[in-house]
Order: C-alpha cells, then structure tokens, then sequence
C-alpha cells in the first residue's frame, strides 16, 4: 500500500471558493444510512451525508463545473499519467458524534483505481488503512492512494462535522 500525502493542495482563494460552495447553507447534502455496508445493523452515529458531482462518465451536478475546474488542472500537474479518464467524484459529510466511531473497511471498487481524499476541514476525524496507518483530517491536505485498497472513515467529536472530497480516476 502506497499512500503520498500532500499539504496545502489549493491556494487560499482556491480554499476559500470551495468551502464557500460546499460547507454553505444552501449545498444540497444527500444522507445515507450506513456507511461503506449495506447490513440491516443500525447504529445512530452510522450515517453521512453526500454529494455525487460525477458518476458514470457524466457530470449529475451543477457544482460539478466548479469543482472540476479548480481541482482537475492540479491532478494533471501532479499525477504520473494525469487524469485519463474521470470515474467519480462526491463530497462526503460525517457528522458530529460523542465518541469518535469508526466505520467499515471498505475498498471504493474492486480494482485498480487513483484515488484522492481531500480534507476541507481541520478534526479529529481521520483515514485509516487496513495495516493500521492512520491520517488525520487537516483541511487542504490530499491523500493520495489506490482505492483498491482497503480503508475507513470515522466520525469527529472536535467539529459539527468532517467534510471531505473523494475523487476517483484513471
């Protein structure tokens, strides 16, 4: 498992724009009730919120623009091979819990897949890997790594919430 880390991905401005779009009160978040699993097991902390800007080779959101066109032009720069070929990209929401939870191991597809989580906020939250490693939510900071790979994501007790970015490309 290889994971490249990379701090201070956008400029100020760049920061500013998106966590103005996306932690607004007027972003449409989409909730879910369970995360990385589909089992009937309930808890009330196992739930997210999230937003799909692409999927299925085609934008389903009119935030899609802006996004795209602040973070793709930093990932070809970047990325051995840039982005071919774009597979998914959603924000995702973990709410505040009393106690930090953690949810499913879970791998984003089956095979092999570039994938960067992108952190717009500073918690308690966190990345963990299946060997244990562990990266904490630090807002403008990527991650970098093949979604094959198993991972998870938790609640934050230090904020109302964790927001991230998940892209995913060829």
């Amino acid at each position: 498992m290889e994971v490249n880390v990379i701090d201070d991905l956008l400029s100020e401005d760049e920061l500013n724009e998106v966590k103005t779009l996306i932690l607004g009160k007027t972003f449409p978040w989409y909730i879910l009730e369970h995360v990385a699993t589909t089992n009937e097991v309930s808890e009330n902390w196992n739930w997210y919120g999230c937003h799909v800007f692409y999927v299925n080779d085609e934008p389903i959101s009119s935030y899609y623009k802006k996004i795209s066109e602040i973070f793709l032009p930093k990932f070809h720069n970047m990325i051995q091979g840039g982005v071919r070929s774009l597979k998914r990209i959603k924000a995702n929401f973990y709410p505040w819990t009393e106690t930090l939870h953690e949810h499913a191991l879970h791998s984003d597809y089956h095979y092999d897949i570039k994938t960067i989580i992108f952190s717009l906020n500073t918690c308690d939250g966190y990345t963990k890997f299946e060997n244990g490693t562990k990266f904490n939510s630090v807002e403008n900071k990527a991650l970098f790594f093949n979604g094959k790979d198993k991972h998870l994501s938790t609640t934050t007790t230090s904020c109302k919430g964790r927001y991230n970015i998940v892209f995913n490309f060829f």
